[in-house]
């Protein structure tokens, strides 16, 4: 049963990138050999329509890339999605977050079978999407799997019920974490966002135990249980959208590089230990 706290880990980052930057991340040899296990995904979203992206994953996180040179329904440069490992918590953060007065999307994901209407398909997650305001590239959203969805998928639960993110992960990309993949996990997320749009990410997030705290390069710092968001508030005409990402690495032995994607992607591999890839945002082309 739910505690009086809540625990909502990151589960994965998704960043829109430029067209060439998007190809050399599916053509790196380094990130499918050495770095994370990658898998292509087509699918429908209700935030996005339909798309098609690459996941670059960890052992309980990833990366979900966009190719922005394709069509979506909507503006959009990417985002941070959280999940609840532990089950029952999604009714009650809606609740809160209605009491913080932030504006949430409540929706049931459905994956119908072949021939099946999507309205017949039982609801295998719950996701509660933040907007962060008019003209805002960004979302937010806080998500619950069901376990119909586990057992659909031939991921197991843990000893109570537990919905594990590296769970999930190894049974949608049909291969484990193996030691050769230096990927660990993401540990902290640079957003830049307008100071409204921060305010209502700000607000969404304390109202789910986030504390928050003054960041590097004068930004806000949410700490979450596992990770850091940095809210970077920018005034001025700069893009919204996930700038930067730090990686906790698995695999000492890496030795310090630096890979470019396209004009506006840079993965550091640092002699710490982690690494940081960065991003210049850009918006997908909205479909006519």
């Amino acid at each position: 049963m739910p505690q009086d706290s809540f625990v909502a880990y990151l589960d994965h980052a998704m960043v829109m990138l430029p067209s060439d930057a998007y190809r050399d991340v599916l053509a790196s040899g380094f990130l499918r050999e050495d770095f994370a296990r990658m898998k292509e995904k087509n699918g429908v979203s209700s935030v996005l329509g339909p798309f098609s992206s690459v996941g670059v994953a960890g052992q309980n996180t990833l990366v979900q890339f966009f190719d922005a040179g394709a069509p979506h329904k909507r503006d959009f440069s990417g985002g941070l999605v959280f999940a609840f490992e532990a089950p029952g918590y999604i009714d009650r953060a809606n609740e809160r977050l209605a009491e913080r007065g932030v504006e949430v999307e409540y929706d049931l994901g459905r994956r119908p079978e072949p021939g099946q209407a999507e309205e017949d398909a039982p609801p295998l997650y719950t996701m509660l999407w933040i907007d962060p305001g008019e003209g805002c590239p960004v979302t937010l959203t806080f998500d619950e799997a069901y376990p119909e969805f586990f057992d659909r998928l031939g991921a197991p639960l843990g000893p109570a019920g537990e919905l594990y993110r590296r769970h999930y992960l190894d049974a949608v990309l049909g291969a484990r974490h193996e030691p050769h993949h230096a990927f660990g996990d993401i540990t902290g997320v640079t957003l830049r966002l307008r100071p409204a749009h921060a305010e209502v990410a700000m607000t969404a997030m304390e109202a789910l135990d986030f504390k928050a705290a003054p960041g590097p390069d004068g930004t806000t710092t949410m700490h979450g249980p596992d990770h850091a968001v940095h809210l970077q508030v920018d005034e001025g005409d700069e893009l919204e959208g996930v700038v930067a990402l730090e990686i906790a690495l698995t695999r000492p032995d890496l030795p310090p590089a630096t890979h470019t994607f396209g004009d506006s992607s840079t993965l550091t591999i640092q002699e710490d230990g982690t690494a940081r890839w960065t991003f210049a945002p850009v918006c997908a082309v909205p479909a006519s």
